[in-house]
């Protein structure tokens, strides 16, 4: 008569999970750095066209752009050892891209109709925003608490133009 006996499976080793892939969202250029001379005339530029947009849509797009140009500035500036500018250039992005939600809010409640491109464009550049924030060691809390922001505006019917 042949015995049974259960085998106790040894452990395995679990594989580490690969690094989570980067998001794809190109950055734009952006431009010049504020150690450059010229940075006035950029920034006076930039307020003028600001000034300009009266559509709330329009301008949250110019403020998703802005805040991608400070993140880029962001980028450069760490990367040349000027702690001080790429921690004020964090700090504008984040600026930005809470006017940026600030101006879709405002449009929802007046009932303007949010393209369904400008929602995703903000939400691929705040995911961006998080894996560059995460990769320079800075915090992301407020940059979670507009991700809420944003989901409340998207969970919302909105009507996607083509």
């Amino acid at each position: 008569r042949a015995s049974v006996y259960a085998v106790t499976p040894t452990p395995k080793a679990t594989p580490v999970p690969p690094s989570p892939t980067p998001i794809a969202y190109v950055m734009p250029y952006p431009g010049l750095l504020p150690t450059h001379p010229l940075y006035f005339l950029k920034s006076l530029r930039d307020r003028i066209i600001e000034l300009l947009i009266s559509d709330r849509v329009r301008k949250a797009e110019f403020y998703i752009l802005q805040a991608d140009k400070k993140l880029g500035m962001a980028v450069v500036l760490s990367e040349q050892g000027k702690a001080d500018g790429a921690k004020r250039a964090f700090t504008d992005s984040l600026s930005h891209r809470t006017q940026a939600v600030a101006e879709l809010e405002n449009s929802k409640k007046n009932d303007v109709t949010i393209p369904g491109f400008i929602l995703e464009k903000l939400t691929r550049s705040m995911l961006k925003h998080r894996e560059i924030s995460l990769s320079m060691s800075e915090t992301t809390l407020e940059l979670d608490a507009l991700f809420t922001r944003v989901e409340a505006l998207s969970t919302n019917p909105v009507q996607f133009s083509p």
